[in-house]
């Protein structure tokens, strides 16, 4: 009787701890906006971050205009193609070829303990983060000032961007714009940040560009050998004659 009951105690604690094995996916993408057969194009690119099995999908450049909305696509799509509850978030950045409304966007099937969204401090074109709370930790979606001679831009909103989430766990993800290389990324560097940023995302038809990476607070792991080797970038190659965004997209298992 005794060891039935050990036995017992044992399945029950065996079912209620959590899986140390589970990775959080994250899929971060710049969308193109309303260019080249968005439909099909985003329709791709949903099934690669569904494939990967991704529980944060982070996005830029998500467009509207009098008759389309790329969110209103997207949220269609998870719910239709994956059965599950997907909670969405987007942040207007600005008007875009001087026709489209701008957003950045997030969507995950983790619950979402708080959402934070603004914008950054001024550039030519605004710009602005969001960021939601998952199992206590900050995933922040950013996409930067453009222009390649705009560094001193970019610098005021990495600035604005660590002071704000300074002294919690947080990655910022997205479209930096620049790379770990240049100078107004040195400000990551300086504050014990790691970043992944696996190669040449930009332009997708022939890469030149290390910009579309994510940057993790120190704090994210106890030790640096906890750090993952799973970020990969991904739709490189076109569907079916179509290229499914300008940039390229980027996985990261953690």
């Amino acid at each position: 009787m005794k060891n039935c009951i050990y036995f017992s105690i044992f399945i029950f604690i065996f079912a209620v701890l959590p899986s140390s094995s589970k990775a959080m996916g994250i899929f971060s993408m710049n969308l193109h906006c309303l260019f080249d057969s968005w439909e099909t194009r985003l329709g791709n690119i949903l099934d690669k971050a569904i494939e990967l099995d991704s529980e944060i999908l982070n996005f830029q450049e998500v467009c509207v205009d009098d008759d389309n909305d790329m969110s209103v696509f997207i949220a269609d799509y998870l719910r239709k193609k994956t059965k599950k509850h997907w909670e969405i978030e987007k942040v207007f950045t600005h008007k875009s070829w001087g026709k489209y409304d701008e957003y950045i966007l997030m969507a995950t099937t983790k619950p979402v303990e708080k959402t934070v969204m603004g914008s950054l401090p001024y550039s030519p074109l605004r710009r602005s983060f969001l960021a939601m709370k998952i199992n206590g930790t900050f995933y922040i979606n950013i996409h930067l000032e453009h222009k390649a001679d705009y560094h001193r831009y970019r610098v005021q909103q990495i600035k604005f961007l660590v002071g704000s989430f300074k002294g919690t766990k947080h990655l910022f993800m997205g479209d930096f714009n620049s790379s770990p290389k240049d100078y107004e990324q040195k400000k990551f560097y300086a504050h014990g940040y790691q970043e992944y940023f696996p190669g040449k995302s930009y332009p997708s038809s022939n890469p030149r560009k290390a910009i579309d990476g994510v940057w993790l607070s120190k704090n994210f792991f106890k030790a640096k050998k906890d750090f993952p080797d799973h970020a990969k970038l991904v739709l490189a190659k076109p569907i079916k004659g179509l290229q499914s965004s300008d940039h390229l997209g980027l996985f990261i298992d953690l």
